[in-house]
């Protein structure tokens, strides 16, 4: 009967094991892996329609296009305060950031930095912070800039 009962005892500790680990592998398995930025665009805003169209490399997860726009919001020349609307286009998905920083008029600079908004594909439900660095050549509206900050994604990217 005592060895009944110390295999009966020995079966329910292990079930009871298994039942707490198991949880445990579910929030391992959700747990976000992050990746730090580190990217170069080359791009063109186009005043007339509001229109930003640029080519990222460097970085695997933001190599390709970006599409998306500029305003001026506020501030005083030579300084604006800017918001940007950006989607990547990577062969992992769109990635979609807004941020908020200033521009310079009288040499060009420009910072700005914001939230990742929205995600596809590999990037669906990515979050994190980007950041732009750069300068434009305000009479043709050609850029350069570099991109930094930290994506983090739910799956993990086999980087190519």
């Amino acid at each position: 009967m005592t060895d009944m009962r110390h295999r009966l005892a020995g079966v329910g500790v292990a079930a009871l094991l298994l039942a707490l680990a198991a949880p445990g592998q579910a929030a391992a398995a959700s747990k976000k892996r992050c990746y730090k930025l580190n990217a170069e665009g080359v791009g063109h805003n186009d005043n007339t329609n509001n229109s930003t169209d640029v080519t990222f490399s460097k970085d695997p997860l933001l190599k390709g296009k970006g599409t998306g726009g500029f305003a001026i919001v506020g501030g005083a020349a030579p300084v604006f305060e800017i918001t940007t609307n950006l989607t990547f286009h990577t062969a992992y998905g769109k990635l979609t950031v807004d941020t908020e920083g200033s521009m310079d008029v009288s040499d060009g600079t420009f910072e700005s930095k914001g939230p990742v908004k929205s995600g596809t594909k590999r990037f669906k439900g990515a979050t994190g912070t980007i950041k732009f660095v750069g300068e434009a050549d305000i009479a043709s509206g050609d850029f350069t800039d570099k991109v930094t900050g930290r994506i983090c994604a739910r799956k993990p990217f086999a980087l190519r």
